[in-house]
């Protein structure tokens, strides 16, 4: 199959589709097979006729690497330790072992006293 298939890709003008089944077909015959030098001929013909692909630009320079500030982790984790910061004095700062610094205020049936 093969070969009727390579010559029909031939007879259709495509060779680049008929190239892999002439070389299918030439890699199971015998050496001494009639039809060998056929396939020959036309493995040659459309190696020759093949149009070449044109040149690949050069690929792209890979990007760079973001600096620490462009990184999408960075600024969530500055204002994280801000808001913990904060938290952490601000908790400081208003926790307080000592007695408080007001009078206590006493109320009785006869009113708040000092």
């Amino acid at each position: 199959p093969y070969r009727w298939l390579a010559l029909t890709e031939i007879q259709l003008g495509d060779c680049p589709s008929a190239l892999p089944n002439i070389e299918g077909f030439v890699s199971r015959v015998d050496t001494t097979d009639p039809r060998l030098p056929e396939m020959t001929r036309w493995r040659e013909f459309c190696s020759r006729s093949q149009p070449k692909p044109p040149p690949q630009p050069p690929a792209p320079p890979p990007p760079k690497s973001p600096s620490l500030h462009e990184r999408w982790w960075f600024w969530p984790v500055v204002g994280t330790a801000a808001v913990a910061l904060t938290g952490g004095i601000v908790y400081a700062a208003t926790r307080s072992d000592e007695p408080a610094m007001l009078p206590a205020i006493r109320c009785d049936s006869t009113g708040c006293h000092r």
